[in-house]
């Protein structure tokens, strides 16, 4: 309960600290930034406490195709749910045209994304990192840091929330659903698998992380 506490405080100090330092766009990118290094660092951390787990590492193979089996059910599932949906409410019109060009392509990002995750991996299965990086609860404060950047970000873009309430409520079917069949077929998958119906909802509720 005190993490959420914490996690709820980072995130209002930083949404207050982002609507003072509306006013100054280097600041902000700043934030963003340091919002991306955080991640970068989270999955670092992650990684390299896999790697620096011999036992877990050596069933990687097993938790692996689980995991994989896990996740394609929950995509299967959110991607039901929303066809289901769309029979009503199509919340992105086809006749608008999408960008090109506009910034660096989402394929980028998630490969640095798993370059990160991997490169933990490895030096920590090379014994090349220091220990603190394995008990020092390092993962949990780039979280923190993560959510009050993002804080800083809300903050700055308050409108957003004013766009949101002009949205037609429809929209928030599109979230709900993805929740809800993400978790269906998690459960889908638990009975495939013959697994913990309760492990594989917290496997699930990654949503792909």
């Amino acid at each position: 309960m005190s993490d959420i506490l914490i996690i709820a405080g980072l995130l209002v100090a930083g949404m207050g600290l982002g609507h003072a330092m509306r006013g100054h766009p280097a600041f902000l990118r700043g934030a963003d930034r340091l919002a991306s290094l955080a991640v970068f660092l989270l999955l670092f951390v992650l990684g390299a406490g896999l790697g620096h787990n011999a036992e877990l590492f050596a069933r990687l193979p097993v938790l692996g195709g689980t995991a994989l089996c896990i996740a394609l059910c929950s995509c299967a599932g959110s991607i039901l749910f929303l066809r289901l949906l769309q029979r009503t409410f199509d919340p992105v019109p086809r006749t608008v045209p999408t960008a090109k060009g506009s910034g660096p392509s989402p394929l980028w990002g998630t490969l640095r994304i798993l370059a990160c995750f991997t490169a933990g991996v490895t030096l920590a299965r090379l014994d090349l990192l220091p220990d603190f990086l394995f008990r020092g609860g390092l993962a949990g404060y780039a979280l923190w840091l993560l959510v009050f950047s993002v804080g800083i970000g809300l903050g700055a873009e308050l409108k957003a929330f004013a766009v949101v309430r002009e949205m037609h409520v429809k929209i928030l079917a599109v979230p709900l659903l993805i929740v809800l069949g993400t978790l269906a077929g998690s459960l889908a998958a638990a009975f495939f698998l013959g697994m913990s119906p309760r492990e594989a909802l917290a496997v699930g509720s990654g949503f792909g992380y």
